[in-house]
């Protein structure tokens, strides 16, 4: 059975694309208080207030118990359940059958990976003027914000479809927009780049000046700096505004893994689990598969991070990008290997974050983050979309993460007896080795397999040309 609630246009309800009968308009307004807060109690008293503010009648109460009577016998036909409790009542719903929590989902989704047809599916779920035919003061507020949002959305989409190269199909839409907007510099930016790619640089140049005649009547003020510069690229018929040959590379493919140990011993397992969750076989994902390769220190957690990424890279042909984060925030580094002019790089780190996703969104890459603290710190580097994959090194084995995103859990232990020695083999050679047995013996005690200490006590005794051990 397939149910729709409409709140964004006229409050309806569809059941298998027939219209439910969910009575007069008050009664659509309780309905459409319990399904913006779906599946939260509302006390009535909250209820009373949102539905009639200060026109209350005097048996609000009784009234209201009414018509939740009747909403809740008609909406036995959606599987959707209205509850009393103590608080009040509560609509058990799916969420997604919801167009405004829908419309929020995809508007996220499409923030996160920029994808253009995620924007699109979110703007074509709105029919019209939101809770149209319901009023109180709560309605018109909620009214506003949802236009806000709206707007916010559409803006995003514009930056997507400029990004896919769809200026010709945006050039109406932001001329369309302008009107309503005159002095949004957003959207100024956005038509001003879209007609010079167009082949109208008279017309970016006309909207740059109307813009700034109006903030200049209106406000005193000039266009800020993006636009500034924007108006001289233009006046100057930069290349750098249009976009590249189709088939050509729209960014640069960076190439940031670091060279893995030269000695690399055991791990086959956790190896093969690495090619298991990320690898060419691995099980289709609507997410970025996320392996944490987790362990104490010196265990070997980067080096099996870096020797199956460059043993893989094959399958990373859009480049692989790599952050030890014992250091700062890589955002703008990461940017910066995406080829985003620094002109262009955001101040704030969630902006940032938002336009790293949408440049890696759609692309098949590699992003390693090395030494996490913890799940926090990788929050903001998830990559949105499932063409992308990472490994996150940490002593930590990030459950937070494992639980949310559904990364897998890679642990590393220490190195069994035969592949220690064969670690220190491979330092000082076979025949030193059997020189030496019971200092080799004492050193595989004391460094208890963890590769950094064997490697660690193998290069002092070739620096010091002493005795091992």
């Amino acid at each position: 059975m397939g149910v729709q609630f409409k709140l964004l246009g006229d409050v309806s309800c569809l059941v298998d694309g027939v219209p439910l009968d969910i009575g007069h308009r008050r009664q659509r307004s309780v309905l459409a208080v319990l399904l913006l807060d779906a599946n939260r109690p509302v006390p009535v008293e909250h209820l009373i207030d949102r539905i009639w503010s200060a026109e209350a009648p005097l048996r609000a109460r009784t009234t209201l118990y009414g018509y939740v009577h009747h909403l809740r016998r008609a909406l036995d036909a959606t599987g959707a359940r209205l509850e009393t409790r103590e608080e009040g009542y509560r609509l058990v719903v799916d969420p997604m059958s919801v167009d405004v929590h829908r419309f929020a989902r995809l508007a996220a989704q499409g923030w996160a990976s920029g994808e253009c047809v995620l924007f699109d599916l979110a703007l074509a779920l709105w029919q019209g003027e939101p809770l149209a035919g319901l009023e109180s003061p709560w309605f018109d507020a909620v009214r506003e914000d949802l236009r806000r949002q709206k707007l916010a959305v559409e803006l995003d989409r514009n930056d997507a479809w400029l990004r896919a190269g769809r200026h010709q199909q945006l050039l109406p839409v932001v001329a369309a927009m302008t009107g309503d907007l005159p002095m949004d510099e957003r959207l100024a930016h956005q038509f001003m780049l879209a007609a010079y790619r167009c082949g109208r640089q008279d017309e970016a140049l006309h909207r740059f000046a109307a813009i700034r005649a109006h903030l200049a009547e209106e406000l005193g003020a000039d266009p800020g700096e993006a636009l500034r510069t924007l108006h001289r690229r233009v006046l100057n018929a930069d290349p750098g505004l249009c976009l590249p040959p189709a088939g050509g590379p729209r960014r640069p493919v960076p190439r940031q893994l670091p060279t893995p140990p030269r000695l690399f011993v055991g791990r086959a397992s956790e190896f093969a689990a690495l090619d298991g969750y990320l690898g060419a076989g691995r099980a289709p994902s609507p997410a970025a598969p996320i392996a944490v390769v987790h362990g104490p220190p010196g265990i070997g957690k980067t080096a099996l991070a870096l020797r199956w990424a460059q043993s893989r890279v094959d399958l990373f042909p859009d480049g692989q990008l790599y952050a030890d984060l014992r250091t700062e925030n890589p955002l703008r580094g990461f940017l910066d290997a995406l080829g985003v002019e620094p002109s262009e790089i955001p101040a704030d780190l969630c902006a940032c974050a938002g336009l790293y996703r949408s440049l890696v969104a759609g692309r098949r890459m590699l992003i390693v983050l090395d030494h996490a603290t913890d799940a926090e710190q990788v929050l903001s580097l998830l990559a949105g979309s499932a063409t992308n994959t990472m490994i996150i090194t940490s002593r930590d084995p990030l459950i937070e993460l494992i639980a949310t995103h559904g990364a897998h859990s890679v642990r590393l232990d220490a190195l069994p007896a035969d592949q220690a020695r064969q670690l220190i083999a491979g330092h000082i050679g076979e025949r030193r080795i059997a020189s030496e047995p019971v200092a080799v013996s004492a050193i595989l005690s004391r460094c208890g397999g963890i590769p950094l200490a064997l490697s660690t006590a193998a290069a002092r005794s070739l620096a010091s040309r002493s005795r091992f051990g």
